[in-house]
């Protein structure tokens, strides 16, 4: 029995030169609550990143998507525009009339499914004020009645596809007085 009471006199004299347990446990505890923040923090940042990545995507795929639209709608503005000078010659007779209520239905159909995709017509009124973004002024002419620097003339109307600019409106600006 003497031997078993000196081993568990070495099992105590043991236990007193080591840390209690709480310390060596807290210790782990503060470590492992670091790893878990740290691991946190990661996931944060890979779920901010990819909602980012998601924002970004759809941006880019609306961009492309008005892009499209933008370049279909500049090819049909010529189509449009010499419908317009058909509807502006008179009609000398019933044919020509007809012919021309004919062009003008064609012209509605079109402007009306191109507004149904977004696509509006920039036409300016004379007295209007010059809107370097929407208009492009073709030169200046003497207009007494049109505030200086204000249009004047409209020569071609213009299309927008939301707040993108397809082909600005064509105009004259009133000169100013001397």
């Amino acid at each position: 029995m003497a031997e078993s009471d000196a081993h568990d006199h070495d099992i105590d004299e043991s236990t007193d030169d080591r840390e209690s347990p709480d310390e060596p446990a807290a210790a782990e505890i503060d470590r492992l609550t670091l790893e878990r923040d740290e691991a946190l923090a990661k996931y944060q940042r890979a779920l901010a990143d990819f909602q980012n990545f998601q924002r970004r995507s759809y941006a880019n795929e609306e961009t492309a998507r008005l892009r499209a639209k933008a370049d279909v709608v500049r090819d049909l503005v010529p189509a449009l525009e010499n419908l317009d000078l058909v509807l502006e010659h008179d009609a000398a007779d019933d044919a020509a009339r007809a012919i021309q209520q004919g062009v003008r239905m064609v012209r509605d159909e079109m402007l009306k499914a191109l507004a149904g995709h977004g696509v509006a017509r920039i036409e300016p009124q004379p007295g209007d004020e010059f809107d370097a973004n929407r208009h492009e002024a073709l030169m200046h002419i003497e207009a007494p009645e049109v505030a200086p620097d204000h249009i004047a003339q409209v020569f071609k109307a213009g299309y927008a596809l939301g707040q993108i600019i397809i082909r600005p409106a064509k105009v004259t600006l009133a000169r100013a007085a001397e």
